[in-house]
């Protein structure tokens, strides 16, 4: 089953919409729900950790999708 969030997925907050963060690595934290760390685009010494099901909240991230590719 694929997961719904990926490495490499990009998101953004909604109240700061020019923060892109990226999805570096899934955390498997026993007796917990899946986590993920997540660092700033063009800032990598800025990280945060985030809950799948917080980072899949549309009222809090909006996933940006890839632009397509020309050619």
């Amino acid at each position: 089953m694929k997961l719904a969030v990926q490495t490499g997925d990009r998101y953004a907050k909604v109240d700061a919409p020019n923060i892109i963060w990226i999805v570096s690595k899934s955390l498997n934290i026993e007796g917990s729900v899946l986590h993920v760390n997540l660092v700033q685009e063009g800032a990598t010494n800025r990280k945060i950790t985030l809950s799948i099901s917080a980072l899949e909240d549309t009222s809090i991230y909006k996933k940006i999708e890839d632009k397509p590719q020309a050619g």
